[in-house]
């Protein structure tokens, strides 16, 4: 279930909407920033904030943008792999928190609710994470992440945000314009995603989304 419950997500809880319309179809006046959720438009991975993260997320698009809007892929297992070797070691001892309520005031949203944070509170996994079928480690971080375990809750937030700006680099982003149609499988184990800018006002995105739940990382 999707904490989130905009968009009447307690009449679907399996289900979704990823969406610019009201419920008449009609492009909705975004409003100002605080009072909406900003999520989407930040790098993370989908529910590394609850105990059993999604492994696989399937996203469809039922109306898609003619210009921007892309979904944009960022490998944390490339990233990974460019890190030195010091630096790996060390991340590899260490932790990182986990919050719903955290990630909204990242992403500079409207605060969390009581009933949200009920559903989803803070959890704790490595931050470098093995893929269960590769074996593979890459970072396991994003706007979903509070800060590093064990840290000042500052200095371990500010060291997460280098490491997010360091792991989307161009040369480990794929970019993907959306058709009519489009199914998009991704593993969240191995990467962040985030949706590219497009006119809110004036283009029309509507992308149907459901997940697989994952296991517990390590």
């Amino acid at each position: 279930m999707h904490v989130n419950q905009e968009s009447h997500g307690y009449e679907r809880p399996n289900f979704h909407t990823v969406t610019n319309l009201d419920a008449d179809g009609n492009v909705l006046d975004e409003g100002p920033p605080a009072a909406r959720f900003n999520g989407t438009r930040t790098w993370h991975s989908d529910k590394s904030y609850m105990p059993q993260p999604s492994m696989a997320t399937f996203l469809y698009g039922v109306e898609v943008t003619k210009q921007g809007g892309e979904t944009l892929f960022a490998s944390l297992t490339a990233a990974y792999d460019a890190l030195d070797d010091a630096t790996r070691q060390r991340l590899d001892t260490l932790s990182c928190v986990y919050s719903w309520a955290q990630s909204m005031r990242n992403s500079g949203s409207r605060a969390a609710t009581a009933e949200e944070i009920a559903l989803s509170p803070p959890v704790t996994h490595p931050l470098i994470r093995t893929h269960p079928g590769t074996g593979r480690k890459s970072l396991y971080i994003g706007m979903h992440a509070s800060h590093i375990a064990d840290m000042d809750e500052e200095a371990g937030r500010a060291e997460l945000f280098e490491l997010l700006d360091f792991a989307t680099q161009d040369r480990f982003v794929y970019a993907h314009k959306w058709r009519q149609g489009d199914l998009v499988v991704w593993d969240n184990a191995s990467l962040v995603h985030k949706s590219a800018p497009f006119d809110w006002y004036k283009e029309r995105r509507h992308l149907h989304r459901t997940v697989v739940r994952g296991g517990t990382p390590f």
